[in-house]
């Protein structure tokens, strides 16, 4: 399994980045107040925030079917189990690719 980061994932657009992310913005998107008459604080998230909380739910969701996992379980133990080693090779050499373009790009 791969896992990039969110932006490469879902886009910029799609969380709120803007360019130069990762740097201090004049016009903050979040704000907090407090109000010293009662002790209150109000505050608001940014936009990339509020769609991280929506996304969390998704994000803490089983990475995996159980279903498969009992069912090689299941295979390996009667002795059915099948190793497709061209798979696995042509699996191999497609993500050691993937990581050479991107150490390339960069």
């Amino acid at each position: 399994m791969k896992i990039g980061n969110l932006v490469d994932l879902y886009g910029k657009e799609a969380l709120g980045a803007k360019s130069g992310a990762g740097t201090p913005s004049s016009t903050p998107s979040s704000a907090a107040q407090t109000n010293t008459n009662n002790n209150t604080t109000t505050a608001s998230l940014s936009s990339v925030a509020s769609t991280l909380a929506a996304l969390e739910p998704e994000l803490r969701a089983p990475e995996f079917d159980q279903a498969k996992v009992e069912a090689i379980k299941l295979a390996m133990r009667e002795g059915k189990f099948e190793v497709n080693a061209n798979a696995i090779a042509d699996k191999l050499i497609t993500s050691v690719q993937e990581l050479l373009s991107r150490k390339n790009a960069n």
